[in-house]
């Protein structure tokens, strides 16, 4: 399986407990979330090095806000983390031209030119 149609899976099974929780007070677009286009899009972007679909963006920076992100490991394109304590929820992810520039508040680090 493709991560095109791990996204989507993994969108449509979240709980709706995990949704409310994310919504916070700005709901996400989970219609478009879940659809497989929007999958096909993401999987298409990050093999070409592009941004992201946008809903894909504001619930990635969700999640970071909710559970945390390793940035120095994003930065570094390490796709497992080892140790949860190099987590951090203060951690801002923004998009610049077709990367992404990663700013990690807890140790001042910032990093640029990160690719989806």
């Amino acid at each position: 399986m493709n991560t095109d149609k791990l996204f989507t899976r993994a969108v449509k099974a979240l709980p709706n407990a995990v949704r409310d929780r994310l919504d916070a007070d700005a709901p996400l677009d989970w219609t478009a979330l879940e659809r497989p286009e929007t999958g096909a899009i993401l999987g298409e972007a990050a093999r070409a090095h592009r941004r992201l679909p946008e809903p894909v963006e504001v619930l990635g920076n969700r999640l970071i806000g909710d559970v945390g992100i390793a940035a120095s490991d994003l930065a570094a394109g390490a796709e497992n983390v080892v140790s949860a304590g190099a987590w951090s929820r203060s951690v801002a992810v923004a998009a610049e031209g077709e990367c992404y520039r990663v700013w990690n508040g807890s140790k001042g680090e910032l990093h640029v030119g990160i690719r989806p």
